[in-house]
């Protein structure tokens, strides 16, 4: 079994998500109502030509740990590098937090989708939660934080979408939530892993406070297909 992924995106399609997957051998994605990301098996010119005709005019995606060395027909809309952490743990802390979380389900998309879109533009979307559990912390009403489940393959799945409204931090929530998260991947014999910016080091802080340590760090590419 193994835990630490060079090419996450590649890893989660071929394996656990083949189900979602579009492409081939070379190149494949998830569809873009799910998650904007494409992967490719290597940075050669086949696997690039094949991402290409992957990706809709106008269209923008991202690469994660693995791009075509030739990206020259995309338009680049920025790069930078994420940290690949995994929960090095043995069992989780349990402590009642002082506020309730529930499970979201179809109801909740679009609240989701515009949270994320506050805390994180662009990597949510609309049929994500199909990829797995997601919960949250509601004020009065409003959808305020949330973290779930995306990317997964043998025996590991990661915890994602972990955001709260700005006008709500401080109160615990990114916490609670990543643990009832974890808590459900672990009850399915799986590792709970996560990705985040190299630089976000509050994030990062709490990660390790949780029992996550960094194994890879990875660049990301955001393009733009002309």
């Amino acid at each position: 079994m193994q835990g630490p992924s060079p090419n996450p995106v590649w890893r989660a399609l071929t394996t656990t998500h083949l189900a979602f997957a579009v492409g081939d051998g070379r190149a494949c994605r998830y569809p873009a109502a799910i998650a904007p990301f494409v992967a490719v098996d290597d940075d050669g010119p086949a696997a690039a030509a094949t991402a290409a005709a992957l990706v809709a005019p106008g269209e923008s995606f991202y690469f994660v740990g693995v791009a075509p060395a030739d990206i020259g027909a995309w338009e680049s809309l920025g790069s930078g590098r994420i940290v690949q952490m995994h929960w090095q743990g043995t069992e989780l802390p349990y402590a009642r937090p002082p506020f309730d979380i529930t499970e979201l389900g179809g109801a909740d998309r679009d609240a989701m989708v515009e949270l994320t879109r506050i805390a994180f533009p662009g990597f949510f979307r609309a049929e994500t939660p199909r990829l797995g559990r997601y919960v949250g912390v509601r004020d009065r009403g409003a959808l305020v934080a949330m973290a779930g489940e995306r990317m997964a393959w043998p025996g590991f799945r990661e915890v994602s979408a972990v955001c709260t409204h700005p006008d709500h931090v401080g109160r615990g929530y990114a916490a609670a939530l990543s643990l009832a998260v974890m808590r459900g991947i672990l009850a399915r014999g799986e590792r709970p892993f996560l990705h985040a910016s190299v630089g976000n080091d509050r994030a990062i802080r709490l990660y390790e406070r949780l029992g996550f340590a960094t194994r890879l760090e990875l660049p990301l590419w955001h393009l733009r297909r002309a």
